[in-house]
């Protein structure tokens, strides 16, 4: 593939997740328009490049959607499920089924560790936003699954 080519297709990622990011922050919402297109790209990418080992990305969605029926929607939200389905498809095209069941178990621990000092945090002064959002650890663990060496 042309450096040029892969040069856009990184910018446009690092800004699309950098926007996400964003809002997850400041909102604590993950804007359909951003979630959804990037799911429609990656199932498309997989399907028309014929690697069906993409369709595993499925997984992540649905044991979250699972998560957010067991917990009455408490911790996992719909935006964090529609996100989960190009993640989880790329991670099963770079590096592997397993790996989204590793990327989930790492987005619960950084979610973990960024929600300790939040919580303490907030039971000295109420706070709107008391846990973490999940989109930012969620790009950070699909990262970390993607691009370091197996």
């Amino acid at each position: 593939m042309n450096i040029w080519l892969l040069t856009v297709i990184a910018g446009v990622a690092v800004a699309w997740a950098a926007a996400l990011i964003y809002f997850d922050i400041r909102q604590r919402r993950l804007p359909d328009a951003l979630t959804l297109p990037a799911g429609a790209v990656m199932l498309t990418w997989t399907i028309l490049s014929m690697d069906f080992s993409g369709l595993w990305g499925f997984a992540w969605p649905l044991l979250y959607f699972l998560l957010a029926l067991l917990s009455k929607g408490n911790g996992i939200g719909g935006g964090d499920i529609k996100l989960a389905l190009p993640l989880g498809i790329a991670i099963a095209l770079v590096s592997g089924a397993v790996y989204i069941f590793v990327a989930m178990v790492i987005t619960a621990l950084l979610a973990l560790v960024w929600g300790i000092p939040l919580r303490l945090r907030n039971r000295k002064s109420p706070q709107k936003f008391a846990d973490p959002p999940n989109g930012p650890a969620m790009l950070l663990a699909t990262a970390m699954v993607t691009f370091t060496p197996l």
